[in-house]
C-alpha cells in the first residue's frame, strides 16, 4: 500500500463526520435534490432545473453528480462544458499523463453530470480539463472526493480559464511557470452555518490562514481581494488571509502530500488530503463550522 492510499484511507476516517464532497450533505444523506431553502424549481438566471436529483447506485457502486462551474465566477457554465473524468487518486498520482480514467460523461445544456463508478475507492477525483498537462485552454483541474460503495456524492466540478490562470500568475509575480503550470492546491473555505451561497454549501469565510499538517502556510501562499463573495478574479501578494471569497492559493512545488486545512478563531475546519500534480490544480471545497 502506497503512501497516498494510506493517507487517504486516513483521511476518510476523518472526513466520515463532515459532508466534503457532498454539497448538499447536510440537507439529505444521499446528496438528492433540493435548493438552498429545501424547495425545488428552475433557476430564474438561466433557466435550468435547481440540483436535480442524484440518482441512488447499484449496490457496491458509487453515484457522482454535480455541475461544472467556472472557478473565476462561481457561474455555471452552460455553453460547451467540458467533460467531467473521474480517476483513482493514486493512479492519476503516479502518472498523470497516461492515467487510465475510471469514467468520462459529457454534462448536459446546464452543466450537470452524472455518473456511476464500480469498485470500493476510498478516494475519488473529479476531473476537468485537458489531460495533457501543456494544455492551455481549460486548465487541468481536480477535486477529491472521499467515497463509500453504496452512496451517492455531489460534487462541483470546477474549470479553471488558461486567461485566469495567467491573471492569477501575473498578479503574483511569479516570474515563471503559472499557478496551475506548477500544481497548486486552491481550498475554499465554508462555513455550513452560514447561508448557502450557491454553488457552496455554506458561506465563504474571510479571515482563514491555509495550514498544511497543521503548520501555517507562509511560502507561495496568496489570497483573493475580491469583494465578491463568489468571485477569483484577482490575487493580492500583501494579503495573508481569505478575502470574502474564502479561498487561498499554494503553489505547492515537489510533489509533496500534505493534509490541507485552515485556522480562524471560532472556525472549525477538517483536514482534506491534498496531491501536488505537475500542470493541476487541485480545488478543494473544505466545509467546517463558524461560531
Amino acid at each position: 500500500m502506497d503512501l497516498l492510499t494510506r493517507v487517504l484511507m486516513v483521511a476518510a476516517l476523518v472526513g466520515a463526520c463532515n459532508t466534503d464532497g457532498d454539497v448538499l450533505g447536510a440537507r439529505g444523506s444521499d446528496g438528492g435534490a433540493g435548493t438552498a431553502d429545501g424547495s425545488s424549481g428552475v433557476d430564474s438566471a438561466d433557466g435550468c432545473p435547481l440540483q436535480p436529483d442524484c440518482p441512488q447506485p447499484p449496490p457496491g457502486e458509487i453515484t457522482l453528480c454535480g455541475r461544472v462551474v467556472d472557478l473565476e465566477t462561481s457561474q455555471p457554465i452552460t455553453a460547451d462544458p467540458p467533460d467531467v473524468r473521474v480517476f483513482d487518486p493514486t493512479t492519476l498520482r503516479n502518472d498523470p499523463l497516461n492515467a487510465g480514467e475510471l469514467a468520462k460523461v459529457t454534462p448536459d445544456g446546464c452543466g450537470y453530470f452524472t455518473t456511476t463508478v464500480s469498485g470500493s475507492s476510498e478516494g475519488l477525483l473529479i476531473h476537468t480539463g485537458s489531460i495533457s498537462i501543456f494544455s492551455n485552454d481549460p486548465r487541468r483541474v481536480i477535486s477529491l472526493v472521499m467515497t463509500q460503495p453504496g452512496n451517492t456524492y455531489r460534487q462541483n466540478a470546477w474549470v479553471l480559464r488558461h486567461a485566469v490562470d495567467q491573471s492569477w500568475s501575473n498578479d503574483a509575480n511569479l516570474g515563471g511557470p503559472s499557478f496551475a503550470e506548477s500544481g497548486s492546491i486552491l481550498p475554499i473555505f465554508v462555513d455550513l452555518n452560514g447561508s448557502p451561497a450557491g454553488p457552496l454549501q455554506g458561506a465563504p469565510v474571510a479571515g482563514v490562514s491555509m495550514t498544511a499538517d497543521g503548520s501555517p502556510i507562509t511560502q507561495d501562499a496568496f489570497y483573493f481581494s475580491d469583494a465578491d463573495a463568489l468571485g477569483r478574479a484577482t490575487v493580492a501578494p500583501a494579503q495573508a488571509l481569505t478575502g470574502a471569497d474564502g479561498s487561498g492559493l499554494w503553489r505547492s512545488q515537489g510533489g509533496v502530500f500534505s493534509m490541507l486545512s485552515g485556522t480562524k478563531s471560532g472556525c472549525t475546519f477538517p483536514k482534506v488530503q491534498s496531491s501536488v500534480i505537475l500542470g493541476t490544480v487541485q480545488v478543494q471545497e473544505i466545509n467546517g463550522t463558524c461560531n
